[in-house]
């Protein structure tokens, strides 16, 4: 029964409940504004010219396809959402009839293209997180929560197109434009702790490693990257609780971040090998996410758990300078791999100055 009541559960969540955007719209805004002030000429030049608008304005363009919706038959359209007008504020660049069709075409080539596909939505919902156990110290494809779809690989594949290389499967990028609307987003959502590291509970309410136990995984053992625990206090789940950015930070590129972000350490090597070493440290930062809590059902709500902590106000300032950290490596990273892909000497001599 309880298996059955949480697979239920967390079909209806799938199909009822809101869009949910890694740091919200304004934190990937800002990750997008700290690659802008980075990126060296010739990568700023390619941004310009592909894209036609700032990667601070492409950023929300991944989280804005989710206003598309399939008709049943076979069609594909994107619509408002009257109960969250919030959504529309940072779509409003991609209002155009033109954008709008480009979103609704994405969708439609990238909606049926995998097996797995979370029940009531396209497989490029599934571009947006990967679940791997924070028991593990890196990221790897075998491991349960992976898949050749999820974030890692959407990240390779956008990658790949931006070099001029077609996409792997089960991808369906149409162009260099499309792959930079996509890279604008995913970059960010790999740098979301609860976007790359998850929480599996077993029957005791206690964490476990799936990949560690012979059994096959229980589906209810799932927590969807905590959208199944519930945050009594701020009155949302674990996942919207990390979603959100600090106030602190909303809508701000203040004095502070762009020197953090200039004093990035470059990733080394290849730079298809970045998307899995930054989901490998994402994967480690992502336990402080679980830590201090402590978990029990929620009998209000049969197949979710209710997250109690140890200390909650320390909690929420160790996620928020967690957060911080975040959004600056992401902005950093962003502009870095544009940079190796269109390279121009200014960004080989010295860091570029900022813009």
């Amino acid at each position: 029964m309880r298996l059955l009541g949480r697979s239920l559960l967390s079909l209806y969540c799938v199909l009822a409940s809101p869009v949910t955007m890694a740091y919200s719209y304004q934190g990937h805004q800002l990750i997008g504004a700290i690659a802008d002030r980075q990126l060296g000429d010739a990568a700023h030049a390619k941004v310009a010219e592909i894209l036609g608008l700032e990667l601070r304005v492409a950023a929300a363009w991944a989280d804005c396809t989710r206003g598309v919706k399939a008709d049943g038959n076979g069609g594909y359209a994107y619509a408002t959402d009257p109960q969250h007008p919030e959504y529309e504020v940072p779509c409003a660049a991609f209002s155009a009839p033109e954008e709008r069709a480009r979103m609704e075409d994405y969708v439609r080539r990238n909606w049926s293209n995998c097996s797995d596909a979370p029940a009531g939505l396209g497989c490029h919902s599934s571009y947006h997180y990967t679940n791997i156990a924070i028991q593990h110290d890196r990221y790897d494809r075998r491991y349960i929560g992976s898949s050749e779809h999820d974030i890692v690989g959407t990240i390779q594949a956008a990658i790949a197109v931006l070099q001029q290389r077609p996409a792997p499967a089960p991808f369906d990028i149409r162009d260099q434009k499309e792959a930079l609307l996509m890279l604008a987003h995913f970059v960010g959502d790999l740098h979301q702790p609860l976007h790359v590291g998850a929480a599996y509970i077993g029957a005791d309410d206690r964490l476990f490693d799936p990949d560690a136990q012979q059994a096959p995984l229980d589906p209810s053992t799932r927590t969807r990257g905590g959208n199944s625990i519930r945050d009594e206090v701020a009155k949302a789940n674990l996942h919207a609780d990390w979603d959100q950015t600090p106030h602190s930070l909303a809508g701000t590129l203040d004095s502070a971040l762009l020197p953090q972000a200039r004093a990035m350490t470059p990733t080394a090597g290849a730079i298809e090998a970045w998307p899995v070493i930054w989901a490998s440290e994402t994967l480690k930062a992502s336990r402080l996410a679980y830590a201090g809590l402590r978990f029990t059902d929620d009998p209000a709500a049969p197949g979710q758990w209710i997250a109690q902590f140890d200390d909650r106000a320390r909690y929420w300032m160790r996620k928020e300078a967690l957060q911080r950290t975040e959004i600056v490596k992401a902005g950093a990273r962003l502009a870095q791999l544009l940079d190796a892909i269109w390279p121009s000497p200014a960004t080989v001599a010295e860091p570029a100055p900022a813009r």
